[in-house]
């Protein structure tokens, strides 16, 4: 999920979505899929996805906190580091983007709400 993957449907409703990955995915449960994990969009994904393939709940409020983190900074997320090693650094390294110092409390604990962050 990106910026550029949100649906404004009303003037009060918007909608994300990652595309690429939802035409790609096989449903495991009510709450689980599988999908490939070089499918989507890489810096949005979470650790689990990148590992595994599971996307989830979990996996979408991760991406949502990209998001988040996108929208406060106006920056793209881990802007610099080589797509080649992306991965072991979300997974291994756990790097996460940090919120400039004057986000406000609240916007954080939101985009921040998951454990793996």
């Amino acid at each position: 999920m990106c910026c550029t993957e949100l649906m404004v449907t009303s003037p009060a409703k918007c909608s994300a979505s990652d595309w690429l990955t939802a035409l790609h995915a096989i449903v495991i449960n009510d709450h689980d899929m599988l999908c490939c994990p070089l499918q989507g969009t890489m810096t949005h994904m979470a650790p689990e996805v990148l590992l595994h393939g599971k996307i989830s709940r979990a996996s979408d409020v991760y991406a949502f906190g990209i998001l988040l983190w996108e929208l406060i900074t106006g920056g793209h997320a881990y802007r610099g580091v080589p797509r080649a090693v992306l991965g072991h650094e979300v997974t291994k390294r756990h790097l996460r983007p940090a919120f400039p110092r004057d986000t406000p409390f609240d916007y954080q604990l939101l985009a921040c709400r998951w454990v793996i962050w």
